[in-house]
């Protein structure tokens, strides 16, 4: 049988962007628009099922004859070629009764769909982490205080030397909810005055793990650099995505050093290979998202962009140095951390911490420092504090996420009311709260954090350890 030109009612369907055909009873196919023929060719005398989908028995989910007798059908079907949101319509074609068959390619919606479930998915997944990371934070930050006062209180011997071990113990479990906050996209940068070899020297032997017996790792680390500002976590990212750059372009062997030095008013961090090296025509876009030399499926793109934007972060920089053939050396600059003096005084704090643990906590150890502490258990009492207390509040502590009124809205009110005070915001997690807006007057804790960062942040005088301060306030 041959299909009949198109005409009357199919004229309708010649240019629509659907596959659109006529089928009788006995499934052979009357007419055929455009976008059918240029798929399939012209139907000839091949039956719908086989001209559609390459099958040589009647399609097992075919609803026409419920068409032809009850009315319009739709259905979604999932073959080789993909999805298909199908319809049937009767129609009244040259004296009998046909089913005019519409399809409509939905793969790329699937995916989309799918795409979309599995981000839903991971949303919700991170949601969870980051729920789960902030509520261990508050465990930890209770126990950790706790033992530091105890710790305190405690001459040396083996019960403190057990005490510093589950100190020590409670410490990994803060860099696994660490773990957990960047799955849960709550991490922020934490950045904390420190010797940048220290934290390095944490990452050297993964650093070897990850290299293999092919690379030669060489550490050329100077001693006694000053003190910079860097994170730890963000400091082993940037490494890390160095080092799987050296390795990548190193695949048969050489060597990866790792050096640091004094530059002036900087400390640099220099990571060198001896590999192939980078065009000079495409060192200009390295640190673009999704810029990648790599084969398809074994880079995204994406990791030196994360370096060039936590180095930036850090309010330092970074630059390379490359030859084709003779390696690559990636320069970071960190400014050296400038010491202010303090002036001696006695401030007034107001805490706000809806955990009555870590509220107690850091109430006592900041009175074993000498100052006048008020308290609030959520952020209206603090709120009332701030607008109908007398006391000249200079040190504000807030948890982010308390009940009532959230910490970001105390501290918007604490930047008008008191604009000498120095504040400190404190969080399991970051809660979506953009801090870096604020100004250099807000600070950032994690918990679970020591006592010890807390009382450097906002201490009258350099303090050791909370061990120390509790036993000079003991002797005055």
């Amino acid at each position: 049988m041959k299909t009949n030109p198109c005409s009357g009612i199919c004229n309708l369907f010649r240019s629509l962007p659907d596959i659109i055909i006529g089928i009788d009873r006995k499934r052979r196919i009357l007419f055929a628009n455009e976008k059918a023929e240029a798929l399939y060719g012209p139907p000839e005398d091949r039956p719908c099922y086989q001209y559609l989908f390459g099958l040589e028995e009647v399609c097992h989910f075919c609803p026409l004859e419920e068409a032809l007798e009850k009315g319009p059908v739709r259905l979604e079907i999932n073959l080789n070629e993909g999805y298909f949101d199908v319809w049937l319509y009767p129609a009244d074609y040259q004296g009998q009764k046909i089913a005019v068959c519409v399809l409509r390619d939905i793969s790329r919606l699937k995916e989309m769909e799918a795409q979309l479930r599995r981000a839903q998915k991971m949303e919700a997944v991170a949601r969870l982490a980051g729920g789960i990371a902030h509520n261990f934070n508050n465990l930890l930050m209770a126990a950790m205080g706790q033992i530091e006062m105890a710790l305190s209180e405690l001459p040396s011997g083996k019960v403190s030397q057990r005490l510093e071990k589950v100190l020590d113990r409670l410490g990994q479990g803060v860099e696994l909810t660490s773990k957990l906050l960047t799955l849960g996209q709550g991490q922020v940068l934490e950045p904390r005055p420190g010797d940048l070899n220290q934290g390095l020297r944490r990452t050297l032997d993964l650093i070897q793990s990850l290299l293999g017996e092919d690379i030669i790792l060489k550490a050329e680390l100077t001693n006694d650099l000053p003190a910079v500002l860097y994170d730890p976590t963000a400091l082993e990212q940037i490494i890390l995505n160095l080092v799987i750059n050296a390795q990548d372009a190193m695949p048969e062997g050489g060597q990866l050093t790792i050096r640091t030095f004094q530059d002036g008013s900087e400390v640099i961090l220099e990571v060198s290979d001896t590999g192939s090296g980078i065009p000079p025509e495409l060192q200009e876009r390295i640190f673009e998202p999704f810029f990648t030399t790599k084969e398809e499926n074994k880079g995204t793109g994406l990791g030196l962009s994360m370096v060039y934007s936590l180095i930036k972060a850090l309010k330092g920089d970074i630059e390379v140095q490359s030859q084709p053939h003779k390696g690559t050396t990636f320069r970071l600059r960190f400014p050296v951390r400038v010491e202010h003096s303090r002036p001696r005084m006695r401030p007034r704090v107001l805490i706000a911490e809806d955990d009555e643990l870590i509220r107690e906590i850091l109430r006592e150890a900041l009175v074993r420092q000498g100052l006048e502490v008020d308290t609030a258990a959520d952020g209206q009492e603090a709120l009332e504090r701030l607008r109908h207390s007398r006391a000249d509040y200079r040190i504000l502590i807030f948890d982010l996420v308390m009940p009532k009124i959230s910490g970001l809205r105390l501290i918007e009110e604490a930047l008008v009311r008191f604009p000498q005070a120095t504040i400190v915001a404190m969080s399991g997690y970051n809660h979506g709260a953009d801090l870096s807006r604020l100004g250099d007057r807000v600070h950032f804790l994690q918990k679970p954090f020591r006592l010890e960062e807390i009382l450097s942040l906002i201490c009258p005088r350099p303090t050791s350890s909370v061990k120390e301060a509790s036993q000079g306030l003991s002797g005055q």
